[in-house]
């Protein structure tokens, strides 16, 4: 038990490699590059510097930077650097699409509804099958009549003659009662990818039709349904669901960006259109505007409708107007104060807008009328000023120039993207309430940002050559107070002078300004040294250790980072770490100050080499480092919990894993305690305790989840007297036991409160983090959509 426990901290520490949706807002969560500038992501642990130049050259492009986690950035290295980390993956930002294909707690039921009644066999043999265009095909081959309008629906897309078309599974939507087939779009071909949308429509509008029997009149009954199905797209309105989510319930009703994005997004995911929603939304309440991306399905998706092309392409048009129309009903309902709401359409997976609509509830109301109409669906489309439309030799949608797009400043100012660490204005009343903040910067982590923000600054004018780069940087050197951009301006100018960079490799020249210090450099060495576990032996550790201490002991010795009367140094290794600090511990006397986190992960390091070495008395003082400079960071705490188990100080031990249950802000921290605990608990010799510990690590969405079950069952085989728990059991006996249990409730309830704050501040780059707390805590289609309206938009 024993080695596979520690097998598992230590695979944690290097990360395994396998992705999960959200890394709970922590300086490892990560994306992809979303503007033309070098970010510099949030690293486990504050384990950027540890891997700065890898970081900082897999993630450049034109050499920016940017420190806090913008919109999309993709974290290289993942590391963690305390013996009780979990397993640290690069977070993926994922579409809406693909984020509904991830396992997650169900919603509340739906209420009953006149269109879908009695459970249909057929139906729900759909969403027991790994293929459902294999298993509609037999269907068709079995045809005996009772399945109508089905089979008509299969053959008049063609399905029996599809060749090559890759196996879906289906869902069906909890929010809309929707089929929404599980596809890799990114390996489909256009035809492909609407053949598969072509027959997850074809299912949604079997479940519409079958009551009817319809298709049991003939096939003339049967188009007129169809066409009474698809005409009403632009009246629809969400289906009821029974109960309130816990989202919900935790962020009060009222206005503001957040709530307004939030009711766009629940009417969204709940119209029950016949094709796939998939939009992103932009909105600016200051502005009275409402902005959505909305993809509309090709031409080549309606054969269930008309054999020949122009009766498709008459379909598509329809569609796609009312559809548009039908967002828009929703963004004008999202809130009061919206006046302007603007409707882009796009094919799938193209950026090019096909039809652009800006309207007013006044245009908005005209255009439905005209929705309502036969015209429409023989070929006739409206013109206006509310309406942009071109079309191309077939009559489909060609491209046209958009009203606004999302980069626009009147829907996104740029202020939204500012750094929280260099804005020192007041906080507004309810962004205090939240986070505990009396200022902005008091929500920030990231200590780099000044320096980041400072070479951007200098790389904002074109560089042509060395003498114009080192120019400037020497200006902005004299143009500071600032220490550490001192010294990044003259380790960058003195490569180039050197010859050592050339001035035209910008990204380069950013690793060396932003993370070029000796501490940084050296960490990121001794992590590459301590990832490779087959080579590590006691005279590399004690060379790795020697190294460490003859950089990071001077820094410490100096007491660069000690508390005096005015300033404080702290590290967070997450936002949410940064509330808890303000609401419990900041005494708000005097100014805290962001430790760099080679400082931190320097600590770290030294004390998990000699915990290694077996040389514990040495590791506890860079524990206690720890402990002192991140007192809000569960995983401090558990780095000397390592140090005590090595010196069999196991009560001690627990008592800190209690402390660090009671402050962890996120199910990752939680997780990872409860993992922790259940060990302590069995070296206590109480073994049932432990497996309920391993219960609650279990439901927590953590990276050690998986591990703990695996120990779990391994507890219970060793063990026949221990019986299983879990849920409210395993909490009983928890509590019972005098241990912290962790309310995720009020875990959520803060952490939603935060992200409604911060975005209503327009404070995105925090609310699009506390937004993925929220996820991990409960999946939720409706915040997922509301997070990816976070991010930056590239300008």
């Amino acid at each position: 038990m024993r080695s596979r426990h520690e097998h598992a901290i230590e695979s944690s520490r290097r990360g395994n490699g396998r992705e999960h949706f959200l890394a709970g807002g922590r300086k490892n969560s990560d994306g992809t590059p979303e503007r033309v500038i070098l970010r510099v992501p949030r690293v486990a642990q504050g384990v950027f510097v540890a891997g700065a130049v890898v970081l900082l050259a897999a993630t450049m492009t034109d050499g920016r930077v940017l420190p806090s986690a913008g919109a999309m950035l993709r974290t290289i290295m993942v590391v963690a650097a305390v013996a009780a980390a979990s397993s640290l993956v690069a977070l993926k930002v994922l579409s809406a699409r693909q984020l509904r294909d991830l396992p997650c707690a169900p919603d509340p039921p739906l209420a009953t509804t006149s269109a879908i009644t009695a459970v249909d066999p057929v139906l729900q043999m759909v969403l027991r099958s790994t293929d459902v265009r294999a298993a509609l095909a037999d269907l068709l081959a079995h045809d005996d009549g009772t399945h109508a309008p089905l089979p008509e629906l299969l053959r008049r897309i063609g399905l029996a003659s599809w060749e090559d078309t890759p196996a879906a599974s289906a869902t069906k939507l909890a929010r809309s009662g929707r089929y929404w087939l599980s596809l890799r779009d990114d390996d489909l071909t256009p035809e492909k990818y609407d053949r598969l949308v072509t027959l997850e429509a074809v299912l949604n509008l079997y479940a519409d039709l079958r009551p009817d029997g319809a298709s049991r009149d003939g096939g003339q009954a049967l188009d007129h349904r169809l066409h009474d199905v698809l005409a009403s797209t632009a009246e629809l309105m969400p289906l009821p669901r029974v109960g309130q989510d816990q989202a919900d319930a935790s962020v009060p009703v009222g206005g503001g960006e957040w709530e307004a994005r939030r009711r766009f997004a629940d009417f969204a995911e709940g119209v029950p259109t016949a094709f796939r929603v998939q939009f992103d939304m932009q909105a600016n309440l200051a502005a009275g505007t409402f902005l959505v991306e909305f993809d509309v399905p090709r031409p080549a998706c309606f054969s269930l409708v008309s054999p020949d092309d122009a009766g498709r392409v008459r379909a598509a048009r329809a569609y796609a107007l009312r559809s548009a129309l039908l967002a828009a009903r929703g963004a004008f309902e999202a809130d009061g104060g919206i006046s302007t709401v603007v409707i882009n359409c796009h094919e799938h997976r193209s950026k090019e807008t096909i039809l652009s609509l800006r309207l007013d509830a006044t245009s908005l109301g005209q255009l439905r009328t005209v929705a309502r109409t036969s015209g429409l669906d023989a070929g006739g489309f409206p013109k206006g000023d509310a309406v942009r439309a071109a079309f191309d030799p077939r009559g489909w949608l060609d491209c046209v120039e958009p009203f606004l797009t999302g980069r626009d400043e009147i829907v996104s100012p740029a202020l939204r993207a500012r750094d929280a660490e260099l804005d020192d204005s007041d906080c507004p009343t309810a962004l205090e309430e939240a986070t505990g903040a009396r200022h902005i910067c008091e929500l920030g982590i990231y200590e780099i940002s000044l320096r980041a923000s400072k070479w951007n600054d200098i790389l904002s004018d074109r560089i042509a050559t060395t003498g114009d780069a080192v120019s400037k940087l020497m200006s902005a050197r004299d143009a500071t107070n600032d220490v550490t951009v001192m010294e990044a301006c003259n380790r960058t100018a003195k490569v180039l002078v050197d010859g050592t960079v050339d001035v035209s490799d910008h990204q380069r020249l950013a690793e060396v300004f932003v993370n070029g210090d000796p501490l940084s450099l050296t960490v990121a060495h001794i992590r590459d040294v301590l990832g490779n576990d087959g080579q590590l032996d006691a005279e590399r550790l004690n060379d790795a250790l020697g190294s460490l201490v003859g950089t990071l002991g001077p820094v410490t010795e100096m007491g660069m980072y000690l508390d005096d009367a005015d300033n404080v140094y702290r590290y967070f290794n997450s936002i949410a770490e940064r509330v808890y600090y303000n609401r419990n511990l900041d005494d708000h006397m005097r100014t805290t100050r962001l430790v760099p986190d080679a400082y931190y992960v320097g600590h770290a390091e030294a004390a998990r080499i000699l915990n290694i070495l077996g040389r514990y008395d040495e590791a506890l003082a860079h524990d206690d480092e720890l402990i002192r400079i991140a007192p809000a960071t569960p995983d401090a705490l558990l780095t000397k919990v390592r140090t005590l188990e090595g010196q069999s100080c196991v009560f001690e031990a627990a008592d800190l894993i209690q402390k660090a249950v009671t402050m962890s802000g996120t199910t990752r921290d939680l997780g990872i305690c409860f993992y922790r605990l259940a060990f302590i608990e069995w070296k206590l010799g109480h073994g049932q305790l432990a497996a309920a510990c391993y219960a609650r690590a279990t439901e927590l969405r953590s990276d050690v989840a998986d591990q703990a079950n695996v120990e779990l069952e391994e507890l219970l085989a060793n063990d026949p007297q221990l019986k299983r728990v879990a849920g409210e059991e395993a909490r009983k006996m928890i509590e019972a036991a005098g241990l912290p249990y962790g309310s995720t409730s009020d875990m959520h309830r803060t952490t939603a409160a935060c992200a409604r704050a911060c975005t209503d501040a327009n404070l995105f780059r925090p609310a699009r983090v506390f937004t993925e707390m929220l996820l991990e805590l409960t999946y939720d289609d409706a915040l997922v959509d509301v997070y990816r309206s976070l991010l930056t938009p590239e300008r």
